[in-house]
């Protein structure tokens, strides 16, 4: 989470609003829209003012995912197996309203994390250009940049599946 969005949301303070806000799920998601209501207004990326996803697209974020991809990698690897990651678009990545606003922008995340995980030697699968063909299909449920309609994980599963022979990360 952002540090500016994470002050808004969970304040530090020990006074009675920042106990409530870090103990009420109502409190929170009150908070939370305040706070989304003011950040949509200025910005163009749809992302930009998410906490759950803004996260990706800030250089800060980058050495902590590093981080725990390696300890990840290290944990997978003591017990004997392979780690490959697997990057699905958040959806409005798919709109050529944003590509063509700002390519290099909106695929960010899938590029940082192509290099961390070529820096660490873990095979990447980016899914982005076949859901991007795909994308008049309705990947996604309606109304939700995350989660995929049946076609969409029937889609992934094709090319996870490739990628996992490929890659040789089965054992016959």
């Amino acid at each position: 989470m952002r540090s500016d969005a994470k002050q808004v949301l969970v304040p530090d303070d020990a006074g009675p609003l920042g106990w409530l806000s870090r103990r009420s799920y109502l409190v929170f998601e009150i908070r939370k829209h305040a706070y989304l209501s003011r950040e949509k207004q200025s910005g163009f990326f749809p992302w930009d003012a998410s906490p759950d996803f803004a996260p990706a697209w800030q250089a800060d974020t980058w050495p902590r995912q590093k981080a725990e991809l390696s300890a990840l990698r290290e944990s997978v690897a003591a017990v004997g197996s392979r780690l490959a990651v697997v990057v699905v678009p958040y959806e409005p990545q798919l709109g050529t309203k944003y590509l063509d606003h700002d390519r290099e922008y909106t695929l960010a995340p899938q590029r940082n994390l192509a290099a961390v995980c070529e820096e660490l030697g873990i095979p990447l699968l980016d899914v982005h250009g076949a859901f991007f063909r795909e994308r008049e299909t309705r990947l996604y449920k309606d109304g939700d940049p995350v989660h995929l309609t049946p076609r969409g994980h029937a889609l992934l599963a094709d090319l996870v599946l490739a990628f996992v022979a490929d890659e040789g990360l089965v054992r016959e």
